[in-house]
C-alpha cells in the first residue's frame, strides 16, 4: 500500500469509499493509472500528485480529482 494515500482521504469520500486499507491500494492502482504511471516508484507518484492535487485549483486539478474518482467508483462496483 502506497504511504502517500493517507493524504488522500477526500478523493476517496467523493467516490464513497470507506478509509480501509484495501481502498487505499485501490487509490494507488487508480492514481498510477489516471497519471500514466504504473511502476514508478511511490515517492515519484507522490510528487506528481503534491503538484497537481495539493497546488492551487487548476483545470489539471479538476481534471485529475474527476478522473480518479471516477475510474475508483468504477473499480469499487466492479471489483
Amino acid at each position: 500500500m502506497a504511504g502517500y494515500t493517507r493524504h488522500l482521504y477526500g478523493l476517496m469520500k467523493k467516490a464513497g469509499a470507506e478509509t480501509s486499507q484495501e481502498n487505499r491500494t485501490l487509490l494507488d492502482r487508480v492514481i498510477r493509472e489516471v497519471l500514466g504511471m504504473p511502476r514508478n516508484p511511490e515517492e515519484e507518484v507522490w510528487e506528481k500528485v503534491k503538484k497537481i492535487y495539493l497546488g492551487p485549483d487548476s483545470p489539471l486539478k479538476k481534471e485529475f480529482e474527476q478522473r480518479t474518482v471516477k475510474l475508483m467508483i468504477k473499480y469499487l462496483l466492479t471489483g
